[in-house]
């Protein structure tokens, strides 16, 4: 008969994805992790398996979070076009709201992830569905009207997607807020 847990899950898993944002995955032991939870290197098998599956898991958790608050974002108030203008400025304000900016835990997997390694399907899928959050919120702003008609929807979802990830990882290295908004006011005009 397996032993109960004698921690908190949802707390060593958010302890993990402070590690995994700090470091990266790459950089994280298996020490640091099990330092960073306080937990036993047993405990750690019998729960996770492996780094790997702890990683994975980690990214999946993340990823459901931050698709959820996109998707909430995205689907506020009676203008799409506002809502993601409202998107890139949580990216800012996320960005400088600490003295460490970490990033976002997506972005910073994708510059770190080799094309075969086994993180790269589950931020392909995070990505997309960010992607798919923006291409709604185009379409709708097509159907009231905010968004020219003829511009490919598809296209600009994947550019807002791309340009919203590339501002997490300029955010990383400058605490220029105005640089921020430039990079977000030229983002946001490719849907005049």
């Amino acid at each position: 008969m397996a032993r109960p847990r004698e921690f908190d899950t949802i707390q060593v898993l958010e302890q993990a994805t402070h590690l995994f944002l700090v470091k990266g995955y790459a950089a994280t032991s298996l020490r640091h992790l099990i330092v960073a939870m306080d937990i036993s290197k047993s405990s750690f098998y019998e729960a996770f398996d492996s780094k790997q599956d702890l990683y994975l898991l980690v990214l999946d958790r993340y990823i459901d979070k931050i698709v959820d608050q996109l998707v909430s974002t995205l689907g506020q108030g009676a203008s799409p076009r506002t809502a993601i203008a409202v998107s890139f400025n949580d990216i800012i304000d996320g960005a400088m709201a600490g003295d460490d900016c970490l990033g976002c835990l997506l972005t910073n997997a994708a510059a770190e992830v080799c094309a075969d390694d086994a993180a790269a399907g589950r931020i392909a899928h995070g990505l997309a569905r960010q992607e798919e959050a923006y291409y709604e919120a185009i379409v709708r702003a097509q159907r009231s009207g905010e968004v020219p008609p003829g511009h490919d929807a598809r296209a600009l979802a994947r550019f807002l997607t791309t340009s919203a990830n590339g501002l997490q990882l300029m955010a990383k290295a400058t605490s220029d807020r105005m640089a921020l908004y430039d990079v977000a006011r030229v983002v946001l005009s490719c849907l005049d």
